[in-house]
Order: structure tokens, then sequence, then C-alpha cells
């Protein structure tokens, strides 16, 4: 019978992975809470499954990544979300369709890529060893931290680029995302964004006007409290410049409401009290209008046929 010693194997793989806890812990303990705006059972909830969206498309990106043997990956899935943008430091390639459907959730549209970097001979990889299984654990550990500390939960009262309206129901002015602005945050410097929280009640709808800019591509979607859309295959979260109707002069209204105003362009909350409204202009062709907005009561919206 084999003796197996009881005393535990130490190695940095082991000290890697319980610093990993730790910083869950830490995060769940210290940082989801009122300080950075979880206030109540629903924001709290969103949080943790946030973090744990965090954490599963770290271990998937980072934790066993070859980087003489790179491969690309989606960032985003129907399940996974992270307000569609990840961290500096990886090669992003983004594909924009402007079609009647919904691409993201239609598989057969998904591109097929790779990527292959240069080096001298073929030899296998090697074996991981505990300093390499070590060094993907603090890969993620990293990746985390920054990620949900920085963009998905970031401190109360940080700084936000000026297109990002703090004011709950108003847009910011339309600008390119250059670095030397203030206000921080990562972006291409050829589109142009607006954003801005909403707060609605249960009787309660946002109305959006404004003219759409020609150009490449546009679109507007709705991100919860943690910067992640609801289900967008059965629900109308986003629009893009061919699914919004526009009149002659490229006009548009629409309605952000709870349920079905009965109005042609609806972005549905599901039910969510508060989020964000979230616009991409891709290389316009003019000036980019401030869209307006106007609460209104849901009975008042049908009382005045609104048709957008």
């Amino acid at each position: 019978m084999v003796q197996r010693s009881s005393v535990q194997v130490e190695s940095r793989s082991r000290a890697a992975f319980q610093s990993l806890v730790g910083l869950l812990s830490e995060i769940s303990a210290e940082w989801v809470g009122p300080a950075r705006g979880i206030d109540d059972v629903e924001s709290d909830a969103l949080a943790h499954e946030s973090l744990a969206a965090a954490l599963g498309g770290a271990l998937e990106l980072f934790l066993t990544e070859d980087f003489d043997k790179p491969q690309l990956k989606p960032i985003v899935s129907p399940r996974r979300k992270w307000s569609d943008n990840p961290d500096a430091g990886s090669i992003i390639v983004r594909f924009y369709y402007q079609n009647e459907q919904p691409e993201a959730a239609d598989p057969a549209t998904a591109p097929v890529l790779s990527i292959e970097r240069e080096r001298d001979g073929d030899a296998p990889t090697p074996a991981a060893s505990d300093a390499e299984i070590a060094k993907g654990l603090e890969r993620v550990a990293n990746w985390v931290r920054s990620k949900y500390g920085r963009q998905v939960l970031p401190p109360a009262g940080g700084a936000r680029p000026a297109w990002f309206s703090s004011v709950p129901n108003v847009l910011g002015a339309p600008e390119s995302w250059e670095s030397e602005k203030s206000g921080g945050g990562w972006g291409p410097v050829d589109v142009a964004y607006s954003a801005g929280p909403y707060r609605l009640e249960s009787d309660e709808a946002l109305v959006i006007e404004g003219r759409l800019p020609r150009g490449v591509f546009s679109n507007v979607v709705l991100w919860n409290a943690l910067g992640r859309t609801e289900d967008y295959r059965d629900r109308p979260v986003s629009l893009n410049a061919k699914q919004i109707k526009l009149d002659a002069d490229r006009r548009f209204l629409i309605v952000v409401a709870h349920a079905d105003p009965d109005v042609e362009n609806w972005l549905d909350t599901a039910g969510r009290r508060t989020g964000t409204i979230y616009w991409r202009h891709m290389l316009p062709a003019e000036a980019v209008e401030v869209a307006r907005c106007q609460v209104v009561k849901i009975d008042a919206l049908k009382a005045r046929g609104v048709n957008g």
C-alpha cells in the first residue's frame, strides 16, 4: 500500500488559484455594494452574474492561451456579455451588420477567422508547467480585476467622456472617442458615440427623437445597469439604421418602454427600471445631432397615437 503524505503540496499554481478565489471574494464582499450603486436585490444579482461572466470569459480567453499559436475567439455571445467592449491588449476584429434581423442571434453569420504568428520552426507546444499554469491564473485574476473594477462596476462618481451623460433620461452630445479628451475609456476614433442612463417607472416610457446621420453604420442599444443586453434573440434591445423607421428627412422617433407600446421603433427594457442607452455612428458622413429625450406616461403615449 502506497503511503501518501498528509502535508499539502505547495505550488505556484495553488497560490495563484487561491489568490484568484480571494479576489472574487473581495469583489463580492467589498466592491458589490452601495458605494458602487448596488443597493437592491436586483442589482446585487446582476452584479454577481456579471462577475461570473467576467470570470468565465477570462478563463476561456486567458488561462490556457498559447501566445505562440494564438486563436481568435468570440468576445461576447448571447450568454456572455460585458458592454460589447474588451479591455486593451488584444487584437479585436469587429463586424458591423446592418440588416433587418439581428445578426448576433444567427449562428450562420459567425465569421470564420484564423491568425498565425510568424516563428522559427514548428515544434510542439511544451506541456504546461507549474510556472505557466500559475501565470495563466494570474492573467485571469488581473483581467477580472481590471475589467470588473473599471468598466463593469466602476467606482461611483468616476470620470466619464463628455458624450456620456450622467443625468437620467438625457443623452450626451455625440463626438468621437479620442484618447486626449477627458473622461477616459477606449474606442475607435472613426466612431461618434452618444450615451446616457435611463430611469423609468412601470407606467413610464422614454421618447427619443432625432435625426440619423448618413454613414457606414449606426445603431442604438440598451444595456442593463451592469452593461449587459437582455436576450436579443426574442427582445428588441437594439436597432440599427436599417431597422429604424425614418421619415423623408431621416428623422426618427424611438420609444424605450417596459412593454410593447405599439410603435414601430421600440426598445425593450425587459422591465429593468434603470440602464444605459448607447449610440454608435461609424464613419458618419455629416454632423451628428444630439437626440432629444422626454419621459411620458404610457397612457399619454397611446392617447397621442405615436407611431414612430
